[in-house]
């Protein structure tokens, strides 16, 4: 039996261009100039910094999802802020929420992994290899819902 929740759903899809990658300079950067936004109810997510800050105490559903044509290797990771650890952002994996990789033998690769926020806490997507090797048509896609 389905019921309703009243109130708004707390979230957002976006989609990142593949021409960012050509702009970033090293790997453990944080993707960031989400162009494509489908969604972004409440605008919880800064599709500028890449950013989503939770508004609600609860759980939440995040997802990461690549698709690549040409033959490529690539490593994400999505974050979660604060750090447990006070430790640097990009090297902790105390603060890791879910790793995706894509192989030169798939065209595509997705993650889904249930979170628990606070308020105020963050999620974003770190780029875990050197972006030089990332030189063809990469789809992006980063989402994360509100589902209790």
């Amino acid at each position: 039996l389905e019921t309703e929740r009243p109130g708004p759903t707390v979230g957002f899809s976006a989609c990142l261009p593949s021409s960012i990658f050509a702009d970033m300079k090293s790997a453990a950067l944080v993707l960031r100039d989400f162009v494509y936004c489908m969604t972004n109810n409440e605008n919880n997510f800064n599709t500028t910094t890449g950013v989503f800050t939770a508004p609600l105490d609860g759980l939440y559903v995040a997802c990461l999802s690549l698709e690549c044509q040409d033959k490529l290797n690539c490593y994400f990771i999505i974050k979660k802020q604060p750090c447990l650890l006070q430790s640097h952002s990009n090297k902790c994996n105390q603060c890791s929420i879910a790793e995706i990789s894509k192989s030169e033998d798939t065209n595509s690769a997705c993650v889904f992994r249930s979170v628990k926020m606070k308020a105020g806490e963050k999620l974003s997507v770190i780029c875990g290899n050197d972006v030089a090797e990332i030189s063809c048509y990469l789809k992006v896609m980063f989402a994360c819902f509100k589902i209790d």
